[in-house]
């Protein structure tokens, strides 16, 4: 993922993105809109199967 991230970044120009900034991003969009996940990493964390 990080290497397609890279690729796609210095493409558009946007060489100044990290993809740690799109994690803040997300969660800032969460909160503006009113929502929560509980703690961050709940945010990210995949389904367990039962």
């Amino acid at each position: 993922m990080n290497r397609r991230f890279e690729q796609l970044r210095q493409a558009a120009g946007l060489e100044w993105l990290h993809l740690h900034d799109l994690r803040h991003a997300f969660a800032t969009f969460l909160l503006d809109q009113g929502r929560s996940c509980g703690p961050s990493w709940n945010c990210w964390a995949t389904p367990r199967s039962g």
